[in-house]
């Protein structure tokens, strides 16, 4: 069981982690780059779940680790990232960062999230090229709600 304040890392099929980091302020999900079907669905779900278990009433802060070589953007990513958007409840606020190196996939995933249903109240989303940039990013917007 996921709970806020362990800091131990939790591994899912197809090399998805989930850990808790600053105290149970910040997630970090990682994946390994793989772009299966399954791989793509564990993540989406472990991304649902992470919102169902987190207390709504509080930010939350989520660090996405894309930096794995394989890495990549797919239309059935794509699908998949718009269903999850789509499951965010109304009143949640979350704080995205992603970490991609300075590649041709952070341009498209760059494009992607600004479209239409990433426009919305509450959600907030930039991208890094490293976690220490991020967390610090994250840390601020969380001091300031």
């Amino acid at each position: 069981m996921f709970t806020l304040h362990s800091s131990e890392t939790e591994y899912y099929n197809y090399g998805i982690t989930r850990t808790n980091i600053a105290n149970g302020t910040i997630i970090v999900i990682g994946t390994k780059g793989d772009m299966t079907p399954d791989a793509v669905n564990t993540w989406a779900s472990l991304l649902v779940l992470t919102m169902q278990e987190w207390d709504s009433k509080r930010p939350i802060a989520v660090i996405h680790d894309l930096t794995h070589p394989n890495q990549g953007v797919t239309p059935y990513v794509r699908q998949r990232t718009i269903d999850v958007m789509k499951q965010i409840p109304d009143d949640m606020i979350i704080y995205n960062a992603l970490i991609l190196p300075d590649t041709f996939i952070r341009r498209i995933i760059d494009m992607f999230t600004r479209t239409p249903i990433f426009q919305r109240e509450n959600f907030y989303l930039r991208i890094f090229g490293c976690q220490r940039t991020a967390q610090q990013w994250l840390k601020t917007q969380l001091a300031n709600k």
